[in-house]
């Protein structure tokens, strides 16, 4: 709906990601950047770890070309500076031996089905991974105090009905969206500034208790996904590392 003022002018309304844009844009001007040299917009990455029932904590890298990148990840570039918003935290499928490899083969489910997680155990394991902590980090230096990941769990009213049902003939997959809730997206509150140049990481720590099934069965393997949205400034790194380092909040 638009909105007129008291001179008749139609003034259009304000979404959330307008108004965390032009948040940063102020934040930008207020530190002597002039915004208007950069494009400011809406933007997300995508990160992403195999399970294994050996690993208590995982570090998901947010630097373009550190580690080991796979192709489905969209790390943020050394060169762009990211005001992240949102988190989500979920879980998918791979199979690495079929031809075509299918790393996106599944869709992201925001909390462990048992319907469609149906190896022993395997839902029950990965429930550790929405029992635990999540911190963010820029090298060894924790950012912002420890997120329960308990927050990024979603279980939709529609949940996966597999074809081994009785009078089932295809899989029915869960319910994803249409919101960002139902996606398992978590809000922060503020925008938390990240330097692409920096050694960012969002680090997630299980919680206690079993994990021997949680990586599934090869070559059917998971794969937990940390999806980041938030404001993206091209070419803005390093423009507001001071501030970024005294406050990293916007």
């Amino acid at each position: 709906m638009n909105y007129k003022n008291p001179g008749g002018t139609t003034i259009l309304p304000i979404t959330k990601e307008r108004a965390e844009i032009l948040r940063v844009k102020n934040m930008l001007q207020n530190n002597g950047v002039d915004p208007s040299g950069f494009i400011i917009s809406r933007s997300d990455l995508r990160l992403e770890l195999l399970a294994d029932a050996t690993k208590e904590k995982y570090d998901f890298k947010v630097k373009e070309g550190a580690g080991t990148v796979r192709s489905l990840e969209q790390r943020l570039s050394q060169n762009d500076l990211f005001f992240l918003t949102e988190i989500a935290l979920c879980i998918s499928k791979q199979d690495a031996i079929a031809s075509p490899e299918e790393y996106a083969n599944t869709p992201l489910y925001t909390f462990p089905d048992p319907n469609f997680f149906l190896v022993a155990n395997e839902a029950k394991s990965l429930e550790t991974l929405y029992n635990g902590k999540m911190l963010l980090k820029t090298s060894i230096t924790d950012r912002i105090p420890a997120i329960l990941t308990h927050n990024f769990r979603y279980a939709p009213q529609s949940q996966t009905v597999g074809s081994a049902f009785i009078g089932v003939t295809a899989d029915t997959v869960p319910e994803y969206g249409p919101n960002d809730q139902a996606r398992g997206y978590y809000s922060l509150g503020e925008a938390y500034g990240m330097d692409g140049a920096e050694d960012n990481m969002v680090s997630v720590v299980l919680g206690a208790g079993l994990r021997s099934a949680i990586a599934g069965t090869a070559p059917d393997v998971n794969v937990f996904v940390c999806l980041l949205k938030g404001i993206l400034v091209s070419e803005g790194a390093r423009k507001v590392t001071e501030y970024l380092k005294r406050n990293p909040f916007v």
